[in-house]
């Protein structure tokens, strides 16, 4: 084998290479990217979770406020009557 078809073969298995080192970077960076959305995606689904805990947390208190006065009520109604 001769320098120059030495160097052709050498020169393309360089390309060669390079050609899968910027395929495997790339699937890596779609990777990477998927993942950011499937985290971005978590939190955001987590929040709305969380605020929907608050509202149902702050209704229970309304609703236990509520019934604790409509018994005072009941009760002070009963003891008018007797």
């Amino acid at each position: 084998m001769d320098y120059n078809s030495y160097r052709a073969m050498c020169e393309a298995s360089l390309e060669h290479i390079k050609r899968s080192e910027k395929s495997i970077i790339k699937t890596l960076q779609n990777q990477q990217k998927q993942s950011m959305d499937e985290k971005r995606q978590r939190a955001e689904r987590n929040e709305n979770i969380l605020r929907t805990l608050e509202r149902i947390d702050s209704q229970a208190t309304a609703l236990a406020a509520k019934t604790e006065r409509l018994k005072a009520l009941k009760v002070g109604m009963f003891s008018m009557k007797y």
